[in-house]
């Protein structure tokens, strides 16, 4: 049977992936911002 620590255990671990995960993964999503400033006065 499943009691509630083994679930918030569970949860516990899983928040701590996702978190890890989005942090590790969030330079590789398009549709970041520029590493260089884009220079608008040339146009």
């Amino acid at each position: 049977m499943i009691n509630f620590d083994k679930i918030t255990d569970i949860f516990c671990v899983v928040d701590e992936f996702c978190t890890n995960f989005h942090q590790s993964t969030q330079s590789f999503i398009i549709g970041n911002k520029p590493k260089r400033p884009l220079n608008n006065d040339n146009f």
